[in-house]
C-alpha cells in the first residue's frame, strides 16, 4: 500500500516541508516534494517571536498546509525545536497556526531532536563500528550526537545557534578578530561537556546536517557518497572560512554558493564548523541532506500503530 506522509520541522531560522510516497510493506519512501521558508523567528529576540517573524511563519504554515491539501497527504507530523521550546509566546503561535491550518505543532526537546536527526543521519550514511560525530546546526541550538550503527552514545542541544552566535558576537561589518576570539571561548566554555566526550570517544568522522554545511558543500570539491550525502575535500576549508569571514553582508551577497537567505548568519556558523572540525583529528567531513525531517518520517514509519 502507497500512502502519502509528511513531515514538518518547524526551525528557528527555517521551516521545512518533507512530503513522500510511503510503502508501507517494505517501509521506505520516495520523495514527492521539499519545500523551505527562512522565517527567522529569533531574528530580532531569541526569546519571543516578534510580530514580523510570527507573521511569516503563519504564512509559511499556511503555504504548507496547501500542499498538504494539493497532494492529498494523509498524515503530518509537525515538531518545533529551539524557538518554540523557548520563546515566550510560542504557545499562542501552535495555537493561531492549529487554528489557520489545522497543522498542530508539538514541542520536542533537544534529546528529542538529537534522536531524531541521528535516525535520519542513519537513512542517508551507511554507519559502522567506529564511532561518529553529527553536527545539525540551528538558528537557536546545535545538536551534537555520538554514535554507531548500534548505539547512540551521546546527544545534546547546545544553545549555541547560529541566531545566538551572530546576536552575541558578529556586531560589525566584517567581523572584527576580537569578535572572532570572544566567539571561539564562549564555544570553548558552552562546549566543554561535549570538547570531552570527543576526546573520550574519539569520532573519525564528522557528518553536518542543514543550511551552513550546504554552503560548504556548494563552495568546496566533493564526491558522492549516496543519494543524499556527499564527502567534501577540506584541503581548502581554513581558506574559504577566512575569505567569507573578511566579507561585508553586501559582498556576502554578491557570492553565488551563499543564498541571501543565510548571509547574516553564514560567517558565525563556519566559525562554529571550523572550532569543532579542529577539535578532532576528524578522517573526513561528509555533508548530509537527510536530518530531523527524515528523522520523523522515519519514526513515523516504525510505529504506525502508536500515533
Amino acid at each position: 500500500m502507497i500512502k502519502k506522509i509528511g513531515a514538518i520541522d518547524v526551525g528557528t531560522n527555517t521551516f521545512h516541508l518533507l512530503i513522500v510516497k510511503w510503502d508501507t510493506q517494505i517501509h521506505q519512501f520516495e520523495e514527492v516534494i521539499r519545500k523551505r521558508f527562512f522565517v527567522k523567528l529569533g531574528a530580532k529576540d531569541l526569546y519571543h517571536i516578534d510580530a514580523k517573524a510570527y507573521d511569516r511563519g503563519l504564512n509559511a504554515m499556511i503555504d504548507f498546509a496547501k500542499l498538504l491539501k494539493e497532494h492529498q497527504v494523509e498524515e503530518v507530523k509537525a515538531y518545533g525545536t529551539s524557538a518554540i521550546r523557548n520563546a515566550d509566546n510560542a504557545d499562542q503561535f501552535i495555537l493561531d497556526i492549529k487554528s489557520k491550518t489545522g497543522i498542530a505543532i508539538q514541542k520536542i526537546s533537544g534529546d528529542k531532536e538529537a534522536e531524531l536527526i541521528l535516525k535520519g543521519t542513519k537513512l542517508s550514511i551507511p554507519l559502522d563500528k567506529q564511532p561518529i560525530l553529527i553536527m545539525d546546526v540551528g538558528g537557536g541550538s546545535v545538536e551534537f550526537i555520538i554514535a554507531n550503527k548500534d548505539e547512540m552514545y551521546y546527544a545534546q542541544s547546545f544553545k549555541v545557534g547560529v541566531a545566538v552566535l551572530k546576536k552575541l558576537f558578529h556586531q560589525s561589518e566584517p567581523i572584527e578578530p576580537q569578535q572572532i576570539t570572544q566567539l571561539k571561548q564562549y564555544l570553548n566554555d558552552t562546549l566543554h561537556p561535549l570538547l570531552n566526550k570527543i576526546n573520550e570517544l574519539k569520532p573519525n568522522l564528522l557528518v553536518g546536517a542543514s543550511g551552513t554545511f550546504d554552503v560548504l558543500a556548494a563552495a568546496l570539491p566533493k564526491n558522492k557518497i549516496s543519494n543524499s550525502a556527499c564527502i567534501l575535500d577540506t584541503t581548502r576549508i581554513g581558506t574559504f572560512i577566512n575569505n567569507i569571514q573578511s566579507k561585508t553582508m553586501v559582498e556576502r551577497k554578491l557570492l553565488e554558493m551563499i543564498p541571501d537567505s543565510r548571509a547574516d548568519f553564514i560567517v558565525v556558523g563556519l566559525l562554529l564548523i571550523d572550532f569543532i572540525w579542529k577539535l578532532a583529528e576528524f578522517k573526513d567531513l561528509v555533508v548530509t541532506k537527510y536530518s530531523m525531517k527524515e528523522g520523523i518520517l522515519q519514526e513515523m514509519m516504525e510505529l504506525p500503530n502508536q500515533r
